[in-house]
């Protein structure tokens, strides 16, 4: 049986959660996931964006990132209202990462799309 398909069994079932253990190593996945707080989720719109985007939500004390796909940070500053409109127009387009990061330490990671 040729290599190629017994490796695609195996990448399904690794990515499903099964665990596997070999004599020299053992594989296995495991499941995580970052959630939104329910009672005060963090939006950003309109996204696709031509400009200008709205960040609404518990913003007070919230330092906001945003990364180009290269992961390199092109903007920053910190947000202190319930509602900011920021405006991206001198951005190129492309995808950007918004992180926004409270003061005890948690933050959300929003995608954006610059038209």
């Amino acid at each position: 049986m040729p290599r190629n398909l017994l490796i695609i069994p195996f990448i399904l079932l690794v990515a499903i959660g099964f665990t596997f253990a070999q004599p020299e190593s053992a594989y296995s996945a495991n499941y995580t996931s970052i959630t939104e707080q329910e009672e005060n989720p963090i939006r950003v719109y309109p996204n696709p964006t031509n400009g200008s985007v709205t960040i609404s939500g518990n913003l007070r004390a919230t330092n906001l990132e945003v990364y180009n796909v290269l992961g390199a940070r092109v903007m920053q500053l910190k947000l202190s209202s319930e509602q900011t409109q920021l405006d991206i127009s001198d951005l190129p387009s492309g995808v950007y990462m918004f992180r926004l990061t409270s003061t005890d330490g948690s933050s959300v990671v929003k995608k954006v799309i610059k038209r």
